[in-house]
C-alpha cells in the first residue's frame, strides 16, 4: 500500500499517453523518484489480528477504484 499512489504517479501517466511523443520532464522525474521512495518504504504484510481495529481506505477515479483494508501494528 502506498498512500496517494494515483496522485503520485499521475505525472508519469501523463507522459506515457498514447499519441504524444514521450518527453522526460522535471515533474515526471520527480514523480518517478518519489514513487521509488514510496515503494521502498511500503509496510510489511502480516496476518490480521481480529481483536484490533481495521482501517478501510477507498480511492477512486474516473476509471478505477482501489479499496484497501489495513491494520496498524507496532512491530
Amino acid at each position: 500500500f502506498v498512500p496517494n499512489f494515483v496522485a503520485l504517479v499521475k505525472p508519469i501517466k501523463l507522459m506515457l499517453k498514447k499519441r504524444l511523443a514521450f518527453k522526460w520532464i522535471a515533474e515526471g522525474k520527480a514523480s518517478f523518484e518519489a514513487t521509488k521512495e514510496a515503494i521502498s518504504q511500503a509496510p510489511t504484510l502480516m496476518n490480521p489480528n481480529f481483536s484490533k481495529d481495521f482501517i478501510l481506505y477507498a480511492f477512486g477515479g474516473s476509471d478505477m477504484i482501489s479499496p484497501i483494508l489495513v491494520q496498524q501494528n507496532k512491530e
